[in-house]
């Protein structure tokens, strides 16, 4: 398999499983918006780290782990975030 393959076959692994994800959370009608929101940001925060990783895995070492960082980086930011949001904006605080 080529690689170009092994991505889209994960990328449609991934959107598969966010509707599972969605799917799941119809019988709590009250909370679905909020819940396909979360997820599908979700998805597009692993998405951005699958496909960047998957680029940089035939660079350099330097570019692959420069780019391993960075996606963490993203995703600790994208948690402060929700985090800044939920106890803004929600009942939670």
């Amino acid at each position: 398999m080529t690689v170009q393959r092994n991505r889209w076959i994960g990328t449609v692994a991934l959107c598969a499983c966010a509707v599972l994800g969605i799917a799941a959370s119809v019988p709590f009608r009250d909370m679905l918006r909020p819940i396909t929101i979360g997820i599908l940001v979700a998805l597009g925060m692993v998405l951005a780290g699958f496909w960047s990783l998957s680029w940089a895995l035939n660079r350099s070492n330097k570019v692959f782990f420069s780019v391993f960082v960075a996606g963490t980086l993203f995703r600790l930011a994208g948690m402060a975030a929700t985090v800044v949001i939920v106890l803004r904006y929600t009942v939670l605080a």
